[in-house]
């Protein structure tokens, strides 16, 4: 998955139990330089939030096939289910820091950030706080002092909440005065975004948040502006297109995401986009030479 990445510092508790500090679960947590042109492929990121604070050089980041430049100063959001790559630049070559979490608790507060970061097309942010808080939990980790819980846990609560302020300001939502019909959407776009590739019929969705599937179809359009069929849509097919552009056939994309058959996933990908999934792979393979 990775080419050409020089760890420095790694934590990484995704394969065992995350390290629970306070309501904050931390899934990995580290510090990586970047050789020049270096790669981390695609890779599909499970239940979490993940903040990566670009410290130094230059680089491109990838969720779900939308590419964002990135420079130093930059934090850049990825989200529960994203398909997410980073570029690293040949002349300045990246260094970041990163942070995976979620909530212990049964709270929402992660879950609406992120609906509403989605929501705004804003995952891209600018503020240096981020980046130092950070960097004082990359340093305490490992530290064998006492209270290096409580110390995270401040600190995981500082990072979260100075990136939930930076996705709120000069924008025109704000997350205390939701309602509950928007946050019960949060709610649908959310479980959709964590188990896209396990949801063959919407009604599942209801069933699993309690709801009506009629009732809840309709709260959501009356609410977004748009149907659960397409935000499914849209949300399944932005994976489709970044699979096939990280290089998996079309075989291995329409069994990923349970399609009957790769004829009928080719059929659905070309009324959707326009032209075949074969004509991505391709382009996305002459754009690597």
């Amino acid at each position: 998955m990775e080419n050409g990445i020089k760890y420095i510092l790694s934590k990484d508790y995704i394969l065992q139990e995350p390290r629970h500090v306070g309501k904050w679960l931390i899934y990995q947590i580290g510090r990586r330089y970047c050789a020049p042109g270096a790669t981390v492929s695609a890779h599909r990121h499970g239940n979490y939030l993940e903040l990566t604070v670009i410290t130094g050089g230059k680089g491109r980041v990838l969720a779900n096939g939308l590419a964002r430049d990135v420079v130093a100063g930059d934090t850049q959001l990825t989200f529960p289910s994203d398909l997410h790559e980073i570029h690293s630049d040949f002349k300045e070559p990246l260094c970041y820091d990163f942070l995976s979490i979620w909530e212990s608790k049964d709270t929402t507060e992660i879950a609406e950030t992120v609906a509403f970061a989605r929501a705004s097309g804003k995952n891209v942010l600018q503020n240096a706080r981020i980046g130092q808080l950070l960097a004082y939990a990359i340093d305490e980790v490992n530290a064998a002092g006492q209270g290096v819980d409580t110390v995270l846990e401040s600190l995981t609560e500082l990072i979260f909440t100075y990136t939930r302020r930076s996705l709120l300001e000069n924008s025109s939502g704000d997350l205390r005065t939701v309602s509950e019909a928007e946050q019960l959407c949060y709610r649908v776009m959310s479980y959709i975004d964590k188990n896209l590739t396990s949801i063959h019929r919407l009604p599942k969705v209801a069933e699993a948040l309690n709801y009506n599937y009629g009732y809840l179809s309709a709260l959501f359009k009356r609410t977004t502006g748009r149907s659960m069929i397409a935000y499914y849509a849209e949300r399944r097919f932005a994976a489709a297109d970044a699979l096939l552009r990280a290089g998996m056939s079309v075989c291995e994309v329409a069994m990923q995401l349970g399609y009957a058959s790769p004829y009928s996933f080719s059929r659905a990908y070309r009324t959707y986009f326009g032209y075949p999934p074969s004509a991505t792979r391709l382009a996305a393979k002459r754009a690597r030479k």
